[in-house]
């Protein structure tokens, strides 16, 4: 296990003028396993551009990051990789829950919370899922 912080999001991260680096809302602080660490972290790459215009481009994770971050961790043995996949599979749903469960909270027409969920949030989710349950070899 590692120290983790539960709400970490790379989009709540800022560098300030001096190169200090500053984290907004973190949540708390636990232990945690390091795989799920890692994929809760990614998980918040690949949506780093959620709920702005340009998300709908669907740019790729960058892999250069990706590497960076799993560097850290160091030489991941078999075990592990496959741990690392179950996590990114479960960040990714829990993330699609909560974006289902944000849009239902809207107080939009409910022909627009069906079209964004259609064109928006479910296919982007649907993809990645079904790209982790690949990796799983489910």
């Amino acid at each position: 296990n590692v120290m983790t912080l539960k709400g970490i999001d790379i989009r709540n991260m800022l560098v300030d003028e001096n190169g200090k680096l500053l984290i907004l809302d973190p949540g708390k602080m636990t232990y945690r396993p390091a795989m799920e660490d890692l994929a809760r972290f990614i998980m918040t790459c690949e949506i780093i551009y959620w709920g702005s215009f340009w998300f709908f481009f669907q740019f790729p994770l960058n892999h250069r990051l990706v590497e960076a971050t799993m560097d850290g961790y160091g030489d991941l043995d078999s075990s592990e990789i496959e741990l690392f996949r179950v996590y990114r599979l479960k960040e990714t749903l829990k993330h699609w829950k909560a974006a289902r469960i944000a849009l239902s909270l809207k107080v939009w027409p409910g022909i627009f919370r069906w079209i964004v969920a259609g064109i928006y949030i479910d296919p982007f989710y649907r993809a990645r899922a079904l790209r982790r349950l690949e990796e799983l070899e489910i």
